[in-house]
């Protein structure tokens, strides 16, 4: 059957005539259709990094929106009440830091009115004995 088919099409097969009104610019391109071409752009200025600060610049920005996309996606999370909110988390915080030195501050003036209570008891003791003893 194949060999039936490739005699049928190479019977009736006829090479297709060429254009003769092609001009010479498209003779060229179907010759060489792709055609590299190299041209020397302005000179990199004496300041310019060596093209360095395109890409200091591109990685600044690079940084920035990957910075700032985790601050926004924290703060919808804590606004949704997914996590917890900064200002939240931060007042606790705080607030956990002024109770605990409040306890310390209280503690220590608690420790020396017990001090300072005690001398004073001893003091006195020692003045009625020795205002009793002059008596």
């Amino acid at each position: 059957m194949g060999a039936q088919v490739s005699r049928s099409v190479a019977g009736n097969w006829q090479p297709t005539p060429p254009n003769r009104a092609t001009n010479t610019t498209t003779q060229l391109l179907l010759a060489d259709p792709v055609t590299v071409t190299t041209n020397l752009g302005h000179p990199i200025g004496g300041h310019s990094g060596l093209g360095m600060s395109a890409f200091y610049f591109t990685l600044l920005l690079v940084l920035t929106g990957f910075v700032g996309g985790n601050i926004i996606n924290y703060d919808v999370d804590g606004g949704l009440g997914y996590t917890d909110n900064f200002s939240y988390c931060a007042s606790l915080a705080v607030g956990l830091g002024v109770q605990a030195i409040n306890a310390a501050f209280i503690e220590t003036i608690e420790r020396d009115r017990r001090v300072h209570a005690g001398t004073m008891a001893t003091a006195q003791g020692h003045r009625r004995g020795s205002v009793s003893a002059a008596q």
